[in-house]
């Protein structure tokens, strides 16, 4: 005869990680209905064009490298070089480079 109790430990074991996985969907789901961030400049940067693709802030930025002597210190920043952002886990800011050219031919 199977115990009772450990069939109801099992049937809760079960229920609770099914719990689990429907939360961990529902986050995905909610992140992929949010709009694309805004993204403020950081320090060192200059934007100089935004485009938003689902939920990807994508910003075409001029930037300082920080190297002493270099003429970005000057003011002749580098670029403009693309970046991605988008919202990660718990809602963080992820940023990405992307390149001198956001979808180079070929690859839209």
């Amino acid at each position: 005869m199977v115990n009772d109790a450990w069939l109801h430990k099992i049937e809760q074991d079960v229920a609770q990680q099914n719990r689990e996985t429907i939360k961990a969907a529902i986050e995905v789901l909610t992140a992929l209905l949010e709009e694309p961030p805004e993204v403020e400049p950081r320090a060192g940067r200059e934007v100089v064009r935004v485009e938003r693709r689902g939920r990807v802030t994508y910003q075409l930025e001029k930037v300082k490298c920080g190297k002493r002597g270099c003429k970005c210190q000057s003011g002749e920043l580098h670029g403009p070089y693309w970046y991605s952002y988008c919202k990660a886990g718990g809602g963080k800011l992820k940023s990405k480079y992307e390149g001198k050219e956001l979808f180079p031919r070929g690859q839209n």
